[in-house]
């Protein structure tokens, strides 16, 4: 389960920001936003699950929670001015003003490997349900790419457990990111992210 978003954020609160991404910063100029498999109906603000099916409802914890996410996600992304990914990656530890905080992202590169320790390459068609797919890298056993938002591709290289090591995962983010979202806010799309993930293996 992903952590709750500071502050209540409902499509009342929202609304304003996130239906000003239609045909902005890589959305299209639709009534419908998407990203991570998950579709925003910016008539109402309901939020789909295209994986399941299913809409989310906050009649439960975790989909309150999911639902409060995306909102709060895309509000900090709609502040954001169009800049183009460099290609250049970062981790978080590399982040603006990270020296000044514990901003490693240790707890989700752990659900990753737990997830996916039997079977790592099944990350490959995970992510690829997710719209991305695997990687050229120049380490690790299975390294994928996807876009987390239309203009934030995130890569995750996995390196398999061996007699000497135990099985690792990296996160990296194009340099760009800091430009689109804080670091709250990239925190919180990298658990919405894994979470997607998740339900993409079941």
């Amino acid at each position: 389960m992903i952590a709750q978003p500071p502050g209540l954020w409902s499509w009342d609160t929202c609304k304003g920001k996130v239906t000003s991404l239609k045909g902005r910063l890589g959305f299209p100029d639709k009534e419908e936003l998407g990203f991570l498999k998950l579709t925003i109906d910016l008539r109402d603000g309901a939020v789909m699950d295209d994986l399941t099916g299913r809409q989310l409802k906050s009649v439960d914890t975790w989909s309150r929670h999911m639902v409060q996410t995306v909102y709060y996600v895309l509000s900090g992304y709609s502040e954001a001015e169009h800049v183009k990914p460099s290609g250049r990656l970062i981790s978080s530890k590399q982040f603006r003003g990270a020296r000044f905080g514990d901003l490693d992202n240790r707890r989700v590169r752990n659900r990753i490997i737990e997830r996916f320790r039997e079977d790592p390459e099944a990350l490959v068609a995970c992510v690829e349900k997710l719209g991305g797919g695997s990687v050229e890298f120049p380490y690790g056993d299975v390294a994928v790419r996807m876009g987390a938002l239309p203009l934030v591709p995130v890569t995750i290289v996995y390196n398999s457990e061996t007699e000497e090591f135990d099985a690792d995962v990296r996160v990296f983010y194009d340099v760009s990111v800091q430009e689109f979202l804080d670091t709250e806010r990239i925190n919180f799309l990298t658990n919405l992210t894994v979470s997607r993930m998740a339900t993409a293996f079941k």
